[in-house]
């Protein structure tokens, strides 16, 4: 059995791959958590054959896992890294590490699954959009902020913000808020929503007459904050990780 991770920066998800399809998805967190704790967790998936990771959670975190699978496990992990061309996808980068590999992975599913123009946005910790054509060629993308980080930026550096929000609960009234809570939540939310928006817009421009308009793909544990506020169709992706590392887990070696 090979099990594929996807350690993000807040929690782990994995699934069993057989016979080329994933298994249930399962999550834990891992940040400011015992590791004892996902490690327990994550042993209730069972000994595989393989543990194929997608490592955005830092060195540090890398080590661990590979102290813990050999033990537990007798099992390296095989740490997948962004290359130029894969799987039927072209990144723009002229260095490819420098690309997050989640941002890679998520990318290549789904141009397999649209295998035409798509533009990924994933909402978690910070909001990244990536625009592929229709030839499989990564255009670029997008990198800000997430919801709770600009919060938290605004609370930190503008007192007078972080003090009206603690007097009342965020409210919201149609697409505004009306206190100071509500503004900020709110407004984080549609300026998120407005960047995918301009995204699809923008890749859509460039695109060959005749081309199919972009399919939009909308993941990350912060998805439901930013779906509402779409004005755009799109599909809700929660595994698009899991999926790429999925193909390049059946790849062979380059």
């Amino acid at each position: 059995m090979t099990l594929l991770l996807d350690a993000g920066n807040t929690r782990l998800k994995w699934s069993r791959l057989v016979d080329g399809r994933l298994g249930v998805v399962e999550a834990t967190p891992h940040r400011d958590v015992p590791a004892a704790d996902w490690q327990r967790v994550l042993a209730g998936a069972g000994r595989p054959a393989r543990l194929v990771v997608a490592n955005v959670a830092g060195e540090s975190f890398g080590h661990a896992l590979t102290d813990w699978a050999r033990a537990t496990w007798n099992v390296a992990p095989e740490f997948v890294a962004t290359r130029a061309r894969a799987a039927g996808l072209t990144i723009a980068y002229a260095m490819p590490t420098a690309l997050g590999v989640d941002r890679w992975l998520a990318m290549i599913a789904a141009w397999r699954t649209a295998r035409r123009a798509c533009v990924v946005i994933v909402a978690g910790t910070a909001l990244t959009v990536d625009a592929v054509d229709a030839q499989g060629r990564h255009r670029g993308g997008y990198i800000v902020p997430g919801v709770r980080m600009m919060r938290e930026a605004l609370h930190e550096r503008t007192g007078g913000i972080a003090r009206a929000s603690a007097l009342a609960p965020p409210a919201v009234d149609g697409a505004f808020g009306v206190n100071t809570g509500g503004a900020v939540e709110q407004g984080a939310r549609v300026a998120l929503a407005a960047l995918a928006e301009r995204s699809v817009a923008e890749l859509a421009r460039v695109l060959i007459p005749g081309d199919a308009p972009p399919h939009v793909f909308l993941a990350g544990g912060d998805g439901e904050l930013v779906a509402p506020l779409l004005r755009i169709e799109h599909s809700r992706a929660p595994d698009l990780v899991l999926q790429g590392l999925a193909a390049i887990a059946q790849e062979p070696h380059p």
